[in-house]
């Protein structure tokens, strides 16, 4: 599939499930009745002809385990699974890909998993979440073992919130 969008082709795009959590949707959605519900960490995967491999977001991955009581705690309150070969870093080696950015919609545990396992990239997002991602404060869900350090080869890019989906190729 070819999409011409703000004079930039995308040659292709490909959704993965990166993992799950499992939740009650009335906790979710209003309105809704209580029921269990299994959600995917969804990850997109852009091929743009100039700027190469373009994840938005990057799943679950087994970091999220690792943190001791505070792993515990959150897969108590939201039990999570992901597989060595459901994450998008397994996903992206078996098709041979580079990733040259990184959009991040928001810093939580399903967003950021596998961050820490590419590199020489630019990680796009707001600057809020970028402060976030810096602080990496357990009560606000970014758990520090999931984000790459500052003097690692990765490149910070800070972008306004985008408002329009026709605005999204100009984060680039």
């Amino acid at each position: 599939m070819s999409m011409e969008n703000g004079g930039r082709q995308i040659s292709n795009v490909t959704l993965y499930a990166c993992g799950t959590c499992k939740n009650n949707v009335a906790s979710v959605f209003k309105g809704e009745k209580k029921r269990e519900v299994i959600f995917p960490a969804l990850v997109a995967k852009f091929e743009h002809v100039r700027y190469g491999t373009i994840l938005f977001d990057t799943g679950y991955s087994k970091r999220g385990f690792e943190n001791g009581i505070v792993s515990k705690l959150y897969n108590l309150l939201n039990p999570t699974s992901v597989s060595e070969e459901e994450t998008i870093t397994y996903k992206m080696k078996a098709e041979g890909c580079t990733v040259s950015n990184i959009i991040l919609s928001h810093p939580h545990p399903d967003h950021i998993g596998c961050l820490k396992d590419f590199s020489n990239y630019t990680l796009i997002a707001t600057g809020d979440c970028i402060d976030e991602l810096k602080r990496a404060k357990t009560f606000e869900l970014v758990f520090k073992n999931q984000v790459p350090s500052e003097s690692s080869d990765i490149k910070f890019k800070t972008v306004e919130a985008v408002k329009n989906v026709n605005d999204a190729t100009q984060m680039l």
